[in-house]
């Protein structure tokens, strides 16, 4: 019993003394600096959080068109599978292919994208747009730092 006693304020010493070192450090370096094992909880908070994806936006459906254009997430009214990662990854890799200039896998990825996601709905005028984004800002704002467009395309010239 006397052995669990003298670990137990030992313990709680160790953690009182990791604390006082803790607010010391804190207190006496820049704002922003760290030292490891006292800080660890911060590790993540100095890394850039910026993102870039591609993305549709739906400029006319049918015709009509769209004031504002939207992005194909945001037309779950109009198409289905807006939330699919299937789409979310084809939309990916045919911005991919639009950077890298691969004629046969823009003309795959688009395919695949208008025949099973922009379908049914008449021509579909849209474009892939590269949006760059904060992480938290995007999550908690919806905004976009930039947002340029790749390609203008359309359904009219997609075959059966």
């Amino acid at each position: 019993m006397q052995r669990y006693r003298r670990l137990k304020i030992l313990a709680a010493a160790l953690l009182c003394g990791y604390a006082a070192a803790a607010l010391v450090l804190k207190l006496t370096l820049r704002r922003d600096a760290e030292v490891f094992p006292l800080f660890a909880w911060s590790l993540f908070s100095t890394v850039p959080a910026e993102d870039t994806d591609y993305a549709v936006r739906i400029l006319s459906i049918g015709g009509e068109v769209l004031e504002p254009p939207l992005y194909f997430q945001q037309a779950r009214f109009f198409f289905e599978g807006t939330d699919s990662i299937a789409a979310f990854m084809t939309v990916q890799r045919l911005g991919d292919a639009l950077k890298a200039g691969d004629a046969a896998a823009i003309a795959a990825h688009r395919r695949l994208l208008e025949r099973q996601y922009l379908r049914g709905r008449g021509v579909v005028r849209y474009e892939i747009v590269r949006r760059t984004f904060n992480t938290l800002t995007r999550w908690s704002s919806g905004g976009f730092r930039s947002v340029r467009p790749v390609a203008a395309l359309s359904t009219a010239g997609a075959g059966p």
